[in-house]
């Protein structure tokens, strides 16, 4: 697509800017009191970074970190929503750039680079309204476990984090059921026993944030609608007391519109989940086939041009593994096949006398297998080993192929209360994912590799040390990781080069190497009715452009985070209490040095890459539980004070511009978390 006319292309210019800041900003935003906003014209911020704090959760030696809805339920709820993943987010060495992100940095690294599943198979996008909860439903899936720097053999091809909920392992006696009504949503959960081998849970839950704070979306000048549903249904079949087939699947769909009058510009967007699978785990034995689809739709209209943006991917997936013993060693053998396809973004433009751009032509397919095969055995009485290698194939687009082999071993020591685990392997990821939205927004989208992008790779060396401490009943679990990454995706594409029908994903691609390093410490406490913990991370990451020499600090680098919660319980169970803080430093930005106007054009100069720091974001949320019963009845009202303290965290920045006097503003927008009050109900039976 060629355009001639300077006016054109300054108006297109500017819809660029105002479509990635509006990306960015439609939440927050849309959310945000008003009185909270400012403008100034000379100093140019950007927005704070958050480490949110949850439950106290559970650490094995190997640093992975596990936490149920039990333990989740104890923490302050945000909107009344009982949220697993969140409640790992108060683990050490995890952070998140924004109360509204979807993207979450483990142990220094991108958020691209970590993998959720729902039964071992791939979420596409795991979070509704932008990131303040999962799609994953509590009630439905109780069970949460995230790997940070150390990964199993045969675990998902991914260089972050892994977090994998399950659904329930039970099959209850009688009809049981759990509902809850909540601030921005409300779910209900059903657990049915057809006789005594089988057992049908469903869940549902639904938004209605439009319908009860449609005045509180609406400016004079802006308007915001959301809304959201999820459908999970779980069928489990014992045939014996060691063989379990369960036949599952969820659904989720999100829809966000935003305008805003002082620019004539609406932008929708659209997104949906759609995963599914058939599994069989006996005493020795699991097999199992899965598939996940993920698509989403960004939509800018800005008269009279009109884009649409799709994008999405699939994974279809079969594995099985079997376990066996070789004298004293432990083994375990499998398989598993991954078929690939990818819908990269590609713009469809409308006018300015130019047509639909289909997105079709970018498809993409891969094919990954993985043979993965571990040993596990003891050396002496308090040391064992555990090894393993995964042994992937790929088969790319092009002819473009690829083995490799991962090799992984871990040795530990384990004696009473005390527990060492040194660590050492390599990981490859082989789906990539880019996008215009540094929070992790679902408008981001997949790319597979090839020869442009090759698999990013990291070397992990880790050690893990748990250690009961002599006094007040205090365990602490610490950490040391470094990580030597290649091949790290930079995407350095703008909404304007959508327009150009000759526009290749890849193109705009950037692969850089560098390198992790840094520790973590967590200690905690359970007393009879008193838990608590407090976990403190460090983390440096560097990478550097190809060809160049200097390295620059990785945006994903959260430099120092700190989480503290506590509950208790008190005497008959009924009232408990809870809270958390959580603080963080900011997150590397690139300053703008100078800017200026040529004509109409707006023209901006920055500094070095990621050479300075955004104000650190601290927060305090306090929540109390009531429980009481009434025959087969158990309820809970539970409220929560978010941002206690009332400290007011700059959320986002937008521009205005002052072409007259030629100027620059930046128009800053408040967290919506200023002394937020939430409520829900449940009830189970």
């Amino acid at each position: 697509m060629e355009i001639n006319d300077d006016r054109i292309k300054g108006r297109l210019a500017g819809y660029r800017l105002w479509a990635v800041l509006c990306l960015f900003a439609v939440l927050p935003a849309a959310f945000a009191a008003t009185d909270a906003d400012s403008v100034r014209v000379e100093e140019l911020e950007e927005f704070s970074v958050t480490a949110l704090s949850g439950a106290n959760a559970r650490i094995a030696a190997d640093g992975s970190v596990s936490i149920d809805a039990a333990a989740a339920g104890l923490a302050p709820r945000l909107f009344g929503e009982t949220d697993l993943i969140f409640g790992l987010l108060g683990s050490a060495g995890v952070a998140t750039v924004s109360d509204y992100s979807s993207g979450v940095s483990i142990d220094g690294m991108d958020y691209a680079n970590n993998a959720y599943l729902i039964n071992g198979v791939p979420v596409g996008f795991p979070y509704h309204f932008g990131g303040i909860f999962s799609t994953f439903n509590s009630a439905h899936y109780p069970h949460a476990c995230l790997w940070k720097s150390i990964h199993p053999t045969g675990s998902e091809d991914c260089l972050g984090g892994i977090v994998e909920t399950c659904a329930a392992d039970r099959f209850p006696s009688r009809t049981s059921a759990t509902v809850n009504v909540g601030m921005m949503a409300s779910s209900a959960t059903l657990r049915q026993p057809l006789g005594d081998r089988i057992t049908v849970t469903a869940s549902a839950r639904v938004s209605y944030i439009d319908f009860l704070y449609q005045s509180l979306l609406k400016t004079i000048h802006t308007d915001a609608r959301y809304g959201f549903h999820d459908i999970d249904l779980d069928v489990s079949y014992r045939p014996g007391d060691c063989d379990t087939l369960r036949i599952w699947g969820h659904y989720n769909k999100d829809r966000l519109n935003y305008d805003d009058s002082n620019y004539a510009m609406t932008t929708s967007l659209r997104w949906h989940n759609l995963l599914g699978g058939v599994q069989w785990s006996g005493r020795n034995v699991s097999v199992g086939i899965g598939y996940s689809a993920m698509t989403d739709r960004l939509s800018l209209l800005m008269p009279p041009l009109s884009v649409m943006v799709p994008s999405g991917h699939s994974v279809t997936t079969a594995s099985g593994s079997y376990g066996f013993a070789v004298g004293a060693v432990r083994m375990t053998a499998g398989a598993a096949v991954k078929y690939i396809t990818v819908d990269p973004q590609r713009a469809g433009v409308t006018g300015f006398g130019h047509g639909d751009v289909s997105s079709a032509a970018c498809r993409s397919h891969a094919l990954l297998t993985k043979i993965p095969l571990s040993a596990a055995f003891g050396l002496f009485e308090h040391l064992s080993v555990d090894a393993g290698i995964d042994a992937n194939g790929y088969f790319g687009a092009g002819g473009y192929n690829l083995t490799h082999i991962d090799p992984r071993l871990s040795v530990s020591w384990r004696h009473d209360a005390s527990a060492v685990t040194l660590h050492a392997g390599r990981y490859h990821q082989y789906l990539h994912q880019v996008g215009l939205s540094e929070i992790g927004m679902a408008s981001n989208f997949k790319l597979n590799s090839s020869s442009r992008i090759p698999p990013a790779q990291s070397w992990n060396f880790a050690a893990e040390v748990s250690q009961r401490l002599p006094f007040f009943g205090l365990k602490a679990n610490a950490g040391v990781y470094y990580k030597l990454v290649d091949n790290m995706p930079e995407y350095s594409g703008q909404v304007i080069d959508l327009l150009d029908p000759g526009y290749v994903a890849e193109s705009h691609v950037d692969v850089t190497d560098g390198y992790n390093a840094g520790f973590n410490l967590t200690v905690a406490r359970d007393f009879d009715n008193l838990t608590a913990s407090a976990a403190y991370g460090y983390t440096v990451a560097k990478r550097r452009m190809p060809g160049s020499q200097e390295y620059f600090t990785s945006s994903s680098e959260i430099r120092n985070s700190v989480n503290i919660s506590a509950a208790y319980r008190f005497h008959g169970g009924r009232w408990s209490v809870s809270a958390s803080w959580a603080c963080a430093d900011g997150r590397p930005v690139t300053p703008v040095t100078a800017a200026y106007f040529i004509g109409e054009r707006l023209m901006v100069e920055y500094g070095r890459r990621n050479s300075r720091r955004l104000p650190a974001y601290h927060r305090l949320d306090l929540g109390a539980n009531y429980r009481f019963h009434s025959g087969r009845f158990r309820h809970t009202v539970s409220l929560a004070l978010i941002n206690a303290y009332g400290h007011r965290n700059v959320e986002i920045s937008t521009y205005t511009f002052d072409i007259a006097n030629a100027k620059l503003g930046l128009r800053q927008v408040s967290s919506l978390y200023r002394f937020l009050p939430s409520i829900s109900y449940t009830i189970d039976f």
